[in-house]
């Protein structure tokens, strides 16, 4: 989808939080994965699709999210991001060389 130059703020109406992760080691020297917000941007962030799943007896659901942002926003398949306090993975970063403002990013996580 490309959106055009004048539409593109008025589109990106949602905060997110752009983490990296950042490794360290207890003192059994297991590493820790732990989660460093590195910038907030906003975004446009759709539900594409979603399933439910029984877990210990209770019920999951888990979406795939399709997330425009603006490209100065350095994005990396390791990083995730937080969107209303829940952690999205990102699963793929799609850069259009004919969209010269917005990266198309699809993560996955729990609604």
């Amino acid at each position: 989808m490309t959106l055009k130059p004048n539409n593109i703020a008025s589109r990106l109406k949602q905060r997110i939080v752009i983490e990296r992760p950042v490794y360290a080691f207890d003192s059994m020297a297991a590493s820790i994965e732990t989660w460093e917000k590195t910038e907030e941007a906003w975004a446009e962030v759709n539900v594409i699709s979603s399933v439910e799943k029984e877990h210990a007896d209770r019920l999951i659901t888990t979406a795939n999210y399709q997330v425009f942002i603006r490209k100065y926003h350095a994005v990396q398949p390791e990083m995730r991001f937080v969107f209303k306090t829940k952690p999205l993975t990102i699963r793929a970063i799609i850069n259009n060389p004919n969209e010269a403002e917005l990266i198309e990013v699809l993560a996955e996580g729990d609604m």
